[in-house]
């Protein structure tokens, strides 16, 4: 039983963790240069990798009555490099970590993102998000980390 709830829990956040890596996977320069993956299902600590989770689906309540829209928040996180190397110094590595990150984030913020997002997974309709990206950034394991937070508002189905 605990194992069929727990399935039924995650249909919602594994939609929305499949269509934002999708959205990622479009941006070229950071496709071909990072791993990407979604979820806590990733053991893999790469160099450069981008990582999508939907860690809650909460259903959204409009006058204390639960409507079937659901507020799923999303956690995106950009790792880089952060060692200087023969080819490239400290400086470089950041500037290169903060296009990356920029990329990311515009992605997620640019209008047709909603549409990309609905169209990329089935059942899952995405009808709104919060146009705010929270950022944060440390340097962890001889590597740049920055957190992308934001919430998407969807109807999901199964």
């Amino acid at each position: 039983y605990f194992l069929e709830s727990a399935v039924d829990w995650n249909t919602l956040e594994s939609k929305v963790e499949e269509a934002c890596e999708l959205l990622v996977r479009t941006i070229p320069t950071v496709s071909q240069q990072c791993t990407i993956t979604r979820g806590l299902d990733s053991d893999t600590k790469v160099e450069n990798m981008v990582t999508v989770m939907c860690s809650q689906a909460d259903i959204r309540a409009i006058a204390q009555r639960p409507v079937g829209n659901y507020d799923c928040q999303v956690k995106v996180t950009v790792r880089s490099q952060c060692d200087s190397t023969a080819s490239a110094t400290l400086a470089q590595q950041l500037t290169k970590h903060w296009s990356r990150l920029s990329r990311v984030r515009d992605a997620f913020l640019d209008e047709y993102a909603i549409t990309f997002l609905t169209r990329a997974v089935a059942l899952l309709y995405v009808f709104d998000s919060v146009r705010e990206v929270q950022t944060s950034t440390v340097v962890d394991d001889r590597s740049y980390q920055s957190e992308l937070s934001f919430n998407l508002y969807c109807i999901g189905t199964d």
